[in-house]
């Protein structure tokens, strides 16, 4: 169930429906030690949810699409003083990462692949010494994808902007003034610019992390997905990466189930 899940937040189909509440700081004494998961951070609208798909492989790497718990996380920096200083959110972290980390099989490693607006937990991830893919696509492609999502999208787009905005980096130097005079689409290439900015960064730091353009991928998916395997350090065999791309998931939607879509969509 969790597997098939392209977004483990509010908009998943409910096939995992089992809670339990308490407090975070409960849950420290019970943590035991996880194999370092994986990361796939991105730029949105370029492939994410396939690439995460395609290595996804039953009892060998768990691909965790979008957990909600960490958009939650960095959000709580963005807004709350008191993670942004000291080494509280460095403890919170942790314990959510090592929690998402947890192996349902015996060998089996995790693979996160969180929403974009995310990636600003790529700098305590790198530290860590999580291996990590920035996937990202080029600027056509991200505005043509935005524009067939129609109001939604360019709502999306702003709130994206707004998000970014609260992270002290390139945004929140533009005058808020200024930036409510955009168009839509100058919105867009903002926050494009922005992410990309941002990996770049975080790629010339010593990072564990490497980049991908979604382009080679839909190019040579078997050579990227061996080579993304690699990097991630993922139990991946041959058989199981030609299943991945002589099988289903390149033929079906990889947010919608059992829905057909190809290139030419």
């Amino acid at each position: 169930a969790l597997s098939a899940e392209a977004f483990l937040d509010q908009r998943k189909n409910n096939s995992v429906t089992a809670w339990a509440d308490c407090r975070i700081d409960q849950l420290a004494p019970h943590l035991r030690k996880s194999p370092d998961p994986a990361f796939i951070y991105h730029s949105a609208f370029c492939g994410s949810t396939l690439l995460a798909r395609a290595l996804d492989a039953p009892g060998a790497v768990l691909s965790l699409k979008e957990p909600g718990i960490l958009l939650d996380l960095v959000n709580a920096r963005r807004v709350t003083p008191a993670l942004q200083t000291g080494n509280r959110f460095e403890q919170i972290a942790d314990m959510v990462i090592g929690l998402l980390a947890r192996p349902h099989t015996v060998g089996e490693r995790i693979l996160i692949k969180p929403t974009n607006s995310v990636s600003a937990l790529a700098a305590f991830t790198n530290a860590r010494g999580f291996p990590a893919i920035f996937l990202y696509g080029g600027l056509q492609d991200f505005l043509i994808s935005l524009l067939r999502k129609g109001e939604a999208g360019r709502a999306f787009i702003r709130q994206q902007y707004n998000i970014f905005a609260l992270d002290r980096t390139g945004l929140s130097q533009i005058d808020q003034r200024r930036a409510m005079s955009f168009t839509d689409l100058q919105v867009a290439a903002l926050v494009w610019r922005h992410q990309l900015e941002e990996f770049e960064r975080l790629l010339k730091s010593s990072s564990p992390a490497a980049s991908l353009d979604f382009a080679s991928f839909t190019v040579k998916p078997g050579a990227v997905l061996r080579a993304a395997a690699r990097q991630l350090s993922l139990p991946l065999n041959e058989a199981q990466i030609d299943d991945a791309t002589g099988g289903a998931i390149f033929q079906t939607h990889s947010k919608f189930a059992g829905e057909r879509y190809d290139a030419t969509k």
